[in-house]
């Protein structure tokens, strides 16, 4: 079997984690692959030397037939140099995304020709990515829903889309699209890492290392990451591993990191960028998520593997999958709540009414004043709001508030970063997490899709 595999890039993180552990098994049955990227990879990043450069899949937030029809040609080309033919399904990581408008196109022109598609879906432009929706819907199919329509999502029996989580694959099955074609593909987990590996940080020397393994994007909140750092202990640092690799995330990213200084809160930035992962794995004291949205959610897994602890905020959309196998993350938090007083509920009130309008507005849907109240219901309890879905501005001024009296991390629940799970539960955790998400599980459920998708009309 021949598989050629699609993403924009192989830049560090959890889907080229996933591409790496896909290569991985796949060779040990004798399946050849190709993987296309934009641009060539960090060898610490991807290892494999199956690599195929096409520059036109790099991000681009343009379209034109001429280039969709170049994409198309150049992919087929290399595979025709490679193998004398076209690969015997196309694997393609988050081509609905709007990361690439091309992409889309290529795809459905596959599915109309009878090629067998792996659609792989990590995100939505759909669910909460109203910006990457408009390009969609503007750039590429010049608002005409019906055109996109008949782009984005192909159907057919040669056609399977692959989900990480059973919340994502709902979404498809409820939409009418066949339980068949839709497949539950939890990512692999694996970590080796060299447990001698040290950093030469001065700056770290001595201090609990609170790590958050993340590109620093806006749905990670590094907002709250910056609260805990206001409020911390003197030997106590936090760090985030990677600055945002799409330039158009990086004004926010830059924001955080000015306030950071300015404030001299005990915050590391890029620390994957100085340091190796590894040894950076191995001098924390715990790790940490306060993302507000996850695909899959590596980072509440990959803590236990090397018996470190995790602490942070609670996804149960996403770790109710992992609860089911016997995974328990409570140590983690659902809510982060300050009290609405310091940022003032009129003005919480018309930010909320403010960001939904235009949400609504960027999705072409209809907007109804009733959902700001609803939305304000869903992140108040009683006096206090939650603080990740905060605006920037008025986290901002609660980080800065919170620096000068450390004290006011009294005022909201929980206080602490410190609910640590026992030893056992550790191991326990560690063993359910080998046992359900190992590689080579992985890679049995892919091969049987692939089967599946060959055999196809």
């Amino acid at each position: 079997m021949r598989v050629a595999i699609l993403h924009y890039h192989l830049k560090p993180g959890g889907v080229t984690r996933v591409i790496e552990n896909t290569v991985r098994e796949l060779l040990k049955v004798g399946v050849e692959t190709l993987v296309f990227c934009s641009e060539q990879p960090d060898e610490k990043a991807y290892p494999f030397d199956n690599v195929r450069i096409v520059p036109g899949l790099a991000y681009n937030d343009t379209f034109t037939e001429e280039n969709a029809d170049r994409l198309k040609c150049e992919l087929e080309n290399v595979c025709r140099n490679e193998w004398g033919t076209l690969p015997d399904l196309w694997h393609v990581h988050n081509h609905s995304l709007a990361k690439n408008l091309e992409l889309p196109v290529v795809v459905s022109q596959w599915a109309q020709e009878g090629q067998k598609l792996l659609l792989q879906i990590h995100d939505f432009a759909e669910d909460g990515r109203p910006g990457n929706y408009k390009a969609l819907l503007v750039t590429l199919a010049g608002k005409d829903l019906n055109k996109l329509n008949q782009i984005l999502y192909p159907v057919g029996e040669h056609v399977s889309y692959a989900f990480i989580n059973g919340r994502d694959r709902s979404f498809f099955t409820e939409a009418g699209i066949e339980q068949e074609s839709c497949h539950l593909l939890a990512n692999p987990v694996w970590l080796e890492i060299d447990e001698e590996a040290q950093i030469n940080d001065p700056k770290l020397e001595g201090k609990r290392l609170f790590l958050y393994p993340t590109r620093s994007i806006r749905r990670k909140n590094m907002g709250e990451l910056l609260l805990w750092s206001a409020a911390a202990d003197e030997n106590v640092v936090f760090g985030s591993t990677m600055a945002p690799a799409n330039p158009t995330a990086l004004p926010i990213y830059n924001d955080w990191v000015g306030l950071a200084d300015r404030l001299d809160l005990p915050v590391r930035f890029g620390l994957g960028e100085r340091h190796r992962f590894d040894a950076l794995l191995n001098a924390s004291h715990a790790l940490i998520t306060t993302s507000i949205a996850e695909g899959f959610g590596l980072a509440y897994l990959e803590p236990y593997l090397i018996g470190s602890q995790l602490v942070g905020r609670d996804l149960p959309d996403i770790t109710t999958d992992f609860a089911e196998t016997g995974i328990r993350l409570d140590g983690l938090y659902p809510r982060l709540d300050v009290p609405i007083a310091w940022v003032g509920k009129e003005r919480l009130r018309t930010s909320v009414h403010d960001s939904l309008f235009r949400y609504y507005q960027r999705y072409r849907q209809p907007f109804k004043k009733s959902m700001t109240e609803e939305a304000l219901d869903s992140i108040i309890e009683g006096d206090t709001v939650d603080f990740g879905y905060l605006d920037e501005a008025m986290q901002a001024s609660i980080i800065e508030m919170v620096s000068k009296s450390p004290s006011l991390r009294l005022n909201y629940t929980p206080e602490k970063l410190d609910c640590f799970l026992s030893d056992r539960v550790v191991d326990s955790n560690r063993e359910a997490i080998m046992e359900h998400f190992n590689p080579q599980a992985y890679g049995e459920r892919l091969l049987l899709i692939y089967k599946g998708l060959v055999e196809s009309k």
